[in-house]
Protein backbone atom coordinates (compact mmCIF):
# COMPACT_ATOMS: atom_id res chain seq x y z
CA UNK A 1 0.00 0.00 0.00
CA UNK A 2 1.27 3.74 -1.35
CA UNK A 3 2.05 6.24 1.85
CA UNK A 4 -0.40 8.48 0.54
CA UNK A 5 -3.36 5.96 0.68
CA UNK A 6 -2.53 5.33 4.67
CA UNK A 7 -2.64 9.42 5.31
CA UNK A 8 -6.24 9.36 3.45
CA UNK A 9 -7.87 6.64 5.76
CA UNK A 10 -5.80 8.33 9.03
CA UNK A 11 -7.76 11.08 7.99
CA UNK A 12 -11.16 10.38 6.81
CA UNK A 13 -11.25 7.60 10.05
CA UNK A 14 -10.13 10.17 12.31
CA UNK A 15 -12.37 12.92 10.83
CA UNK A 16 -16.06 10.61 11.26
CA UNK A 17 -14.89 8.76 14.65
CA UNK A 18 -14.04 12.14 16.38
CA UNK A 19 -17.46 13.68 14.58
CA UNK A 20 -18.76 10.60 16.24
CA UNK A 21 -17.67 11.56 19.13
CA UNK A 22 -18.28 15.31 19.36
CA UNK A 23 -22.06 14.57 18.06
CA UNK A 24 -22.46 11.81 21.74
CA UNK A 25 -21.26 14.63 23.90
CA UNK A 26 -23.32 17.46 22.50
CA UNK A 27 -26.87 15.62 22.35
CA UNK A 28 -28.72 14.64 25.47
CA UNK A 29 -27.09 11.86 27.27
CA UNK A 30 -30.46 10.16 27.62
CA UNK A 31 -30.61 9.86 23.33
CA UNK A 32 -28.29 7.96 22.49
CA UNK A 33 -26.81 8.55 18.90
CA UNK A 34 -28.98 5.88 17.30
CA UNK A 35 -31.72 7.02 18.61
CA UNK A 36 -31.33 10.57 17.57
CA UNK A 37 -30.27 9.51 14.14
CA UNK A 38 -33.77 7.13 14.03
CA UNK A 39 -35.99 10.75 15.69
CA UNK A 40 -34.46 13.22 12.89
CA UNK A 41 -34.40 10.22 9.75
CA UNK A 42 -38.24 10.21 10.32
CA UNK A 43 -38.33 14.19 10.63
CA UNK A 44 -37.00 14.67 7.38
CA UNK A 45 -39.71 16.48 4.84
CA UNK A 46 -41.91 13.92 2.97
CA UNK A 47 -40.47 10.48 4.08
CA UNK A 48 -42.28 9.79 7.41
CA UNK A 49 -43.59 7.15 8.23
CA UNK A 50 -41.03 4.30 7.59
CA UNK A 51 -40.90 0.90 7.99
CA UNK A 52 -38.00 -0.49 10.36
CA UNK A 53 -36.03 -2.31 6.89
CA UNK A 54 -36.68 1.22 5.62
CA UNK A 55 -35.57 3.06 8.54
CA UNK A 56 -32.55 0.77 9.21
CA UNK A 57 -31.63 0.53 5.11
CA UNK A 58 -31.42 4.65 5.29
CA UNK A 59 -28.85 4.74 7.98
CA UNK A 60 -26.88 1.86 7.72
CA UNK A 61 -28.13 0.48 10.88
CA UNK A 62 -28.81 -3.46 12.05
CA UNK A 63 -33.07 -3.95 11.67
CA UNK A 64 -32.70 -5.25 15.45
CA UNK A 65 -31.04 -1.91 16.47
CA UNK A 66 -33.91 0.02 14.70
CA UNK A 67 -36.62 -2.07 16.42
CA UNK A 68 -34.93 -1.47 19.68
CA UNK A 69 -34.65 1.89 19.25
CA UNK A 70 -37.84 2.26 18.21
CA UNK A 71 -39.44 0.58 21.07
CA UNK A 72 -37.49 2.94 23.53
CA UNK A 73 -38.63 6.15 21.44
CA UNK A 74 -41.78 4.78 21.85
CA UNK A 75 -42.30 4.24 25.30
CA UNK A 76 -41.11 7.81 25.70
CA UNK A 77 -44.22 9.00 23.73
CA UNK A 78 -41.33 10.29 20.73
CA UNK A 79 -42.68 7.94 17.89
CA UNK A 80 -45.75 5.41 17.56
CA UNK A 81 -46.14 2.13 15.25
CA UNK A 82 -49.45 2.23 13.01
CA UNK A 83 -51.47 -0.79 12.28
CA UNK A 84 -48.90 -1.49 9.39
CA UNK A 85 -46.08 -1.49 11.61
CA UNK A 86 -44.36 1.91 9.61
CA UNK A 87 -42.95 4.34 12.03
CA UNK A 88 -43.98 8.29 12.45
CA UNK A 89 -43.15 10.99 15.01
CA UNK A 90 -45.76 11.99 17.21
CA UNK A 91 -46.19 15.72 18.37
CA UNK A 92 -43.87 15.21 21.09
CA UNK A 93 -41.23 13.74 18.95
CA UNK A 94 -41.87 16.38 16.39
CA UNK A 95 -40.56 18.82 18.77
CA UNK A 96 -37.97 16.60 20.38
CA UNK A 97 -36.42 16.18 16.91
CA UNK A 98 -36.62 20.00 16.24
CA UNK A 99 -34.56 20.29 19.23
CA UNK A 100 -32.32 17.82 18.55
CA UNK A 101 -31.68 19.49 14.11
CA UNK A 102 -31.01 22.44 16.17
CA UNK A 103 -27.98 21.02 18.16
CA UNK A 104 -26.81 19.23 15.24
CA UNK A 105 -26.92 22.10 13.19
CA UNK A 106 -25.17 24.62 15.44
CA UNK A 107 -22.34 21.35 16.03
CA UNK A 108 -21.88 21.17 12.32
CA UNK A 109 -21.68 24.38 11.89
CA UNK A 110 -18.87 25.46 14.32
CA UNK A 111 -16.94 22.53 12.95
CA UNK A 112 -17.34 23.88 9.30
CA UNK A 113 -16.24 27.47 10.26
CA UNK A 114 -12.49 27.24 9.53
CA UNK A 115 -13.15 25.92 5.83
CA UNK A 116 -14.23 28.33 2.91
CA UNK A 117 -17.07 28.54 1.14
CA UNK A 118 -15.33 26.59 -1.94
CA UNK A 119 -14.47 24.01 0.30
CA UNK A 120 -17.51 23.37 2.04
CA UNK A 121 -19.33 22.94 -0.88
CA UNK A 122 -16.52 20.34 -1.75
CA UNK A 123 -17.45 18.81 1.81
CA UNK A 124 -20.99 18.80 0.61
CA UNK A 125 -20.45 16.75 -2.32
CA UNK A 126 -18.37 14.03 -1.24
CA UNK A 127 -21.15 13.74 1.48
CA UNK A 128 -23.97 13.60 -0.49
CA UNK A 129 -22.43 10.94 -2.58
CA UNK A 130 -23.11 8.32 0.42
CA UNK A 131 -26.82 9.14 0.19
CA UNK A 132 -26.86 9.36 -3.27
CA UNK A 133 -26.62 5.54 -3.38
CA UNK A 134 -29.84 3.66 -4.58
CA UNK A 135 -32.19 3.14 -1.88
CA UNK A 136 -29.38 4.56 0.10
CA UNK A 137 -31.25 7.42 1.69
CA UNK A 138 -35.00 7.87 2.23
CA UNK A 139 -34.91 11.41 0.92
CA UNK A 140 -38.68 13.06 -0.65
CA UNK A 141 -39.04 13.19 -4.05
CA UNK A 142 -36.18 15.47 -5.88
CA UNK A 143 -33.64 14.69 -3.45
CA UNK A 144 -34.22 17.94 -1.44
CA UNK A 145 -31.32 16.80 1.26
CA UNK A 146 -29.48 20.75 0.95
CA UNK A 147 -30.72 23.51 2.36
CA UNK A 148 -29.86 26.33 -0.13
CA UNK A 149 -26.52 25.31 -1.18
CA UNK A 150 -25.68 23.70 2.09
CA UNK A 151 -25.50 20.20 3.32
CA UNK A 152 -28.92 19.76 5.57
CA UNK A 153 -27.26 18.84 9.59
CA UNK A 154 -29.01 15.51 8.92
CA UNK A 155 -27.85 14.51 5.96
CA UNK A 156 -24.14 15.76 7.55
CA UNK A 157 -25.22 12.81 10.59
CA UNK A 158 -25.95 10.41 8.72
CA UNK A 159 -23.29 10.41 5.65
CA UNK A 160 -20.50 10.51 8.72
CA UNK A 161 -22.34 7.35 10.42
CA UNK A 162 -22.73 5.97 7.18
CA UNK A 163 -18.85 6.45 6.29
CA UNK A 164 -17.62 5.45 9.34
CA UNK A 165 -19.95 2.01 9.64
CA UNK A 166 -18.37 1.31 6.04
CA UNK A 167 -15.04 2.26 7.36
CA UNK A 168 -15.59 -0.13 11.07
CA UNK A 169 -16.96 -3.20 8.76
CA UNK A 170 -13.87 -2.98 6.51
CA UNK A 171 -11.53 -2.78 9.35
CA UNK A 172 -13.42 -5.82 11.17
CA UNK A 173 -13.66 -8.24 8.11
CA UNK A 174 -10.08 -7.20 7.54
CA UNK A 175 -8.56 -7.69 11.01
CA UNK A 176 -11.19 -8.62 13.53
CA UNK A 177 -10.57 -5.28 15.24
CA UNK A 178 -13.06 -2.36 15.95
CA UNK A 179 -12.45 1.18 14.29
CA UNK A 180 -10.86 2.18 17.19
CA UNK A 181 -8.19 -0.43 17.42
CA UNK A 182 -7.51 -0.29 14.04
CA UNK A 183 -6.98 3.64 14.42
CA UNK A 184 -4.51 2.64 17.12
CA UNK A 185 -2.58 1.43 14.70
CA UNK A 186 -3.12 3.30 12.05
CA UNK A 187 -1.58 6.27 14.14
CA UNK A 188 1.76 4.27 14.53
CA UNK A 189 2.14 3.48 10.40
CA UNK A 190 4.94 5.59 9.06
CA UNK A 191 3.09 7.98 6.58
CA UNK A 192 6.77 8.18 4.55
CA UNK A 193 7.96 4.55 2.61
CA UNK A 194 10.85 4.91 5.13
CA UNK A 195 11.51 5.22 9.08
CA UNK A 196 9.82 3.84 11.99
CA UNK A 197 7.14 5.45 14.24
CA UNK A 198 6.80 5.50 17.26
CA UNK A 199 3.99 7.47 19.98
CA UNK A 200 3.65 7.76 23.61
CA UNK A 201 0.32 6.91 25.27
CA UNK A 202 -0.64 10.70 25.67
CA UNK A 203 -0.01 11.14 22.13
CA UNK A 204 -2.98 8.02 21.21
CA UNK A 205 -4.61 9.80 24.04
CA UNK A 206 -4.88 12.74 22.24
CA UNK A 207 -4.94 11.55 18.58
CA UNK A 208 -7.95 9.31 19.35
CA UNK A 209 -9.21 11.43 21.79
CA UNK A 210 -10.09 8.73 23.97
CA UNK A 211 -9.58 8.12 27.78
CA UNK A 212 -5.68 6.44 29.14
CA UNK A 213 -7.51 3.39 30.75
CA UNK A 214 -8.34 3.24 26.72
CA UNK A 215 -4.80 3.27 25.78
CA UNK A 216 -3.21 1.28 28.59
CA UNK A 217 -6.08 -2.11 27.92
CA UNK A 218 -5.91 -1.63 24.19
CA UNK A 219 -1.88 -1.59 23.94
CA UNK A 220 -1.72 -4.92 25.99
CA UNK A 221 -4.36 -6.76 24.00
CA UNK A 222 -2.82 -5.88 20.84
CA UNK A 223 0.51 -6.29 22.11
CA UNK A 224 -0.84 -9.99 22.90
CA UNK A 225 -1.72 -9.98 19.14
CA UNK A 226 1.70 -9.84 18.19
CA UNK A 227 0.65 -6.06 16.48
CA UNK A 228 2.64 -3.88 18.49
CA UNK A 229 5.67 -3.83 21.03
CA UNK A 230 6.38 -1.43 23.72
CA UNK A 231 9.89 0.01 23.47
CA UNK A 232 11.83 2.04 26.37
CA UNK A 233 11.44 5.90 26.03
CA UNK A 234 15.07 7.32 25.70
CA UNK A 235 13.72 10.82 26.84
CA UNK A 236 12.23 9.38 30.55
CA UNK A 237 12.99 6.24 32.44
CA UNK A 238 9.66 5.11 33.61
CA UNK A 239 7.71 5.88 29.78
CA UNK A 240 7.57 3.77 27.27
CA UNK A 241 6.68 4.03 23.11
CA UNK A 242 4.40 1.72 21.29
CA UNK A 243 5.82 0.87 17.81
CA UNK A 244 4.09 -1.33 14.81
CA UNK A 245 5.64 -5.01 14.81
CA UNK A 246 6.15 -6.13 11.60
CA UNK A 247 2.67 -8.35 11.58
CA UNK A 248 1.30 -4.81 12.51
CA UNK A 249 2.36 -2.84 9.53
CA UNK A 250 1.22 -5.58 6.87
CA UNK A 251 -2.40 -5.41 9.29
CA UNK A 252 -2.18 -1.90 8.50
CA UNK A 253 -1.15 -2.31 4.63
CA UNK A 254 -3.84 -4.89 4.25
CA UNK A 255 -6.54 -3.01 6.05
CA UNK A 256 -5.87 0.44 4.56
CA UNK A 257 -6.39 -0.82 1.17
CA UNK A 258 -9.46 -2.16 1.70
CA UNK A 259 -10.69 0.61 3.10
CA UNK A 260 -9.43 3.09 0.70
CA UNK A 261 -11.08 1.25 -1.61
CA UNK A 262 -14.37 0.53 0.55
CA UNK A 263 -14.48 4.40 1.31
CA UNK A 264 -13.65 5.66 -2.98
CA UNK A 265 -16.33 3.63 -3.98
CA UNK A 266 -19.03 5.15 -1.76
CA UNK A 267 -17.57 8.84 -1.69
CA UNK A 268 -15.82 9.08 -5.17
CA UNK A 269 -11.83 9.44 -6.13
CA UNK A 270 -12.17 12.55 -4.55
CA UNK A 271 -11.91 12.07 -1.08
CA UNK A 272 -7.87 12.01 -1.65
CA UNK A 273 -7.46 14.96 -3.83
CA UNK A 274 -4.73 17.22 -1.79
CA UNK A 275 -7.40 20.20 -1.48
CA UNK A 276 -9.69 17.88 0.53
CA UNK A 277 -7.28 16.41 2.53
CA UNK A 278 -5.99 19.78 3.52
CA UNK A 279 -9.98 20.25 4.28
CA UNK A 280 -10.12 17.05 6.16
CA UNK A 281 -7.05 19.32 8.49
CA UNK A 282 -8.66 22.13 9.36
CA UNK A 283 -11.90 19.86 10.21
CA UNK A 284 -9.72 17.31 12.57
CA UNK A 285 -8.44 21.09 14.38
CA UNK A 286 -11.71 22.36 14.99
CA UNK A 287 -13.61 18.98 15.94
CA UNK A 288 -10.70 18.93 18.73
CA UNK A 289 -11.16 21.74 20.02
CA UNK A 290 -14.89 21.45 20.21
CA UNK A 291 -13.72 18.34 22.14
CA UNK A 292 -11.73 19.95 24.08
CA UNK A 293 -14.41 22.47 25.06
CA UNK A 294 -16.77 19.10 26.21
CA UNK A 295 -14.14 18.07 28.65
CA UNK A 296 -11.41 15.01 29.05
CA UNK A 297 -12.67 11.86 27.72
CA UNK A 298 -13.03 9.15 30.60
Amino acid sequence: MDSSKAHIVTLWCAVVSKASRGLTRTLPKDLPLPHVRVLLQLSLPGVSPLGVCQVAHALVMKPDDVRAAAEALTERVLVEARADGALCLTASGRACAEGLFALVGDYVSRCLEPLSDQERDVLAVILRAPLSLPGGFCLPEGGACAVGERLDPRCYLSSFSIISAVAAAAAKNATGLSLTDFRFLLELYPKRRLGVKTLRARDVVAFLRTGRSYVSTASVRLEKQGLLVRVPDEHDARGVLFQLTAKGVLCVQDASEDIYASLVSLCGSRLGERQVLQMLKRLLIAEDELLACSGSPS
